[in-house]
């Protein structure tokens, strides 16, 4: 993994910068160089007022799809950076350095399955009490809010 100016990023030193508020991107999925972002504000989702349309929330009382969290991470950063998508800020370098993240059980993905199909997802960083929810996808209609939604959810329900 490297930055722009070509050194290594570990694991540790990518929490840390979250902690700090600042975040790795890329020029384009082909470009192996990583740059970080350090913005003067950050979108935060609130929890205990999330609001959902109504035609969403019809939707998900039908149940359109099967919901899992952690089981195929590496696919739904992939598909983050691929799907619906002719350019993206996450390298092969980013999805490598997360897919490690995930396996120390910092990073974690919650997927949306129809007919055993990944359809949609979104995956973040948990650092304490803090979920960095980093990006997301739609191979379906409505696959990535409804991944979101129970996002918001688990997060709800663990405080």
């Amino acid at each position: 993994m490297s930055s722009r100016n070509n050194k290594i990023i570990t694991s540790e030193q990518l929490i840390r910068a979250y902690m700090l508020g600042i975040f790795p991107m890329s020029d384009s999925r082909t470009n192996k160089k990583i740059f970080f972002v350090d913005p003067k504000f950050r979108a935060i989702i609130p929890i205990s007022n999330f609001r959902i349309s109504k035609s969403l929330l019809r939707l998900v009382k039908k149940k359109p799809f099967e919901i899992t969290m952690n089981r195929a991470f590496s696919d739904v950063i992939k598909s983050c950076a691929t799907i619906n998508r002719t350019e993206t800020w996450i390298n092969k370098e980013i999805e490598s350095l997360f897919i490690s993240l995930y396996e120390m059980k910092y990073a974690h993905s919650v997927e949306c399955w129809k007919d055993n199909k990944l359809v949609g997802g979104v995956y973040g960083l948990a650092i304490g009490g803090v979920f960095f929810a980093e990006s997301m996808f739609s191979a379906m209609p409505n696959g990535s809010k409804i991944a979101l939604l129970n996002l918001v959810a688990r997060l709800w329900r663990t405080g």
